[in-house]
């Protein structure tokens, strides 16, 4: 049924979108995506990029439209390049919005999901280490380090400003973490490029985000649109589950892998599935080791590792590797 019903809104939108795109063919080219965003986000800030897949060849250049569930205009997409961004922030609530967007390529379609959570802005803490004094974490008045969050709290979100880098200290995600209905949230607002994490500055122990420990395990953890160098990359404990990462390009990093998700080599450790999740991210150029490790059970979709120092992608027992590209790495 609910395939019938896909193929007959297909049907119904072509023959009222164009005449030139009516004998498109349907073709696997993107999957829905999640993004996250504060209530309080300003006309043309970003809510992050919706991908393609990295495999797929398209046979011109992609299209990217918004086709339904956009009602009210609160949003708008980059056709070129696939970024959404708000257009009509007077209507934008906290909850959850559901757009759905197409990728044409003049020959072939695809429809997919672009799933929005909007963080009521109590919520939400607001870093811009651009700022010249330290405020109180709104955003009208943001800290200017990661240092000021002493605690990352369920259901809370944290956010770096776009166009800015921070690298005075690691960015430590401690226990107990969130839970299913109250996730924690890491990323970026404003428009522009993603915020860096520049661990240039930190000392070998560190990593640009760390997240867990080896005695206390985190849960419910999503992060999201960092570029992140020069450290250990991101590091996931071997204790931590539910840990989502989303947009991530991370590189010139070492220990192990440029993003870790740890387990201990023992035949007990591989038995444990850990449902971590790793989507759109690229890991490139990492000098001491692997693109990807991940732990048993991770799933990683659509992501891109290359020119690292050893293998692309290793991952253990139960693991999914679904539209990844690997290339260039020894």
């Amino acid at each position: 049924c609910d395939i019938v019903i896909r193929y007959l809104w297909i049907l119904v939108f072509l023959s009222g979108w164009s005449a030139g795109l009516r004998s498109q063919e349907i073709k696997d080219m993107s999957y829905s995506q999640l993004f996250f965003i504060p209530e309080n986000a300003e006309n043309n800030d970003d809510c992050g990029k919706f991908y393609s897949y990295f495999t797929y060849k398209p046979v011109d250049k992609i299209v990217y439209k918004i086709t339904g569930g956009n009602t009210t205009g609160i949003f708008k997409i980059d056709e070129a390049t696939g970024v959404i961004r708000i257009n009509n922030k007077s209507n934008l609530k906290a909850g959850q919005y559901n757009i759905q967007i197409t990728c044409y390529d003049n020959t072939f379609l695809d429809i997919d999901t672009a799933r929005i959570i909007v963080i009521s802005s109590e919520k939400c803490i607001f870093i811009d280490p651009s700022a010249t004094v330290n405020g109180n974490g709104t955003r009208i008045n943001p800290y200017n380090s990661w240092n000021s969050v002493k605690s990352f709290n369920a259901g809370y979100a944290y956010f770096q400003k776009r166009n800015t880098t921070y690298g005075s200290t690691e960015i430590y995600v401690a226990g107990p973490g969130g839970t299913s209905e109250n996730q924690i949230f890491i990323g970026a607002y404003g428009s522009g490029q993603r915020p860096v994490l520049d661990g240039s500055r930190l000392d070998e122990t560190m990593a640009g985000i760390w997240i867990g420990n080896t005695t206390r395990g985190v849960s419910y953890v999503n992060v999201s649109s960092f570029i992140i160098h020069s450290s250990k990359g991101i590091k996931v404990e071997r204790t931590c589950d539910h840990i989502r990462l989303y947009d991530l390009d991370v590189y010139n990093c070492w220990d192990n892998a440029g993003i870790y998700l740890k387990y201990q080599e023992t035949p007990a450790d591989r038995a444990i599935i850990r449902y971590n999740e790793v989507y759109n991210c690229v890991s490139h150029d990492n000098g001491d080791h692997h693109g990807i490790k991940a732990n048993p059970g991770t799933l990683l979709k659509n992501c891109m590792v290359y020119n690292n120092n050893g293998n692309g992608i290793s991952s253990f027992n139960n693991s999914t590797i679904d539209h990844c590209y690997s290339h260039h790495n020894k």
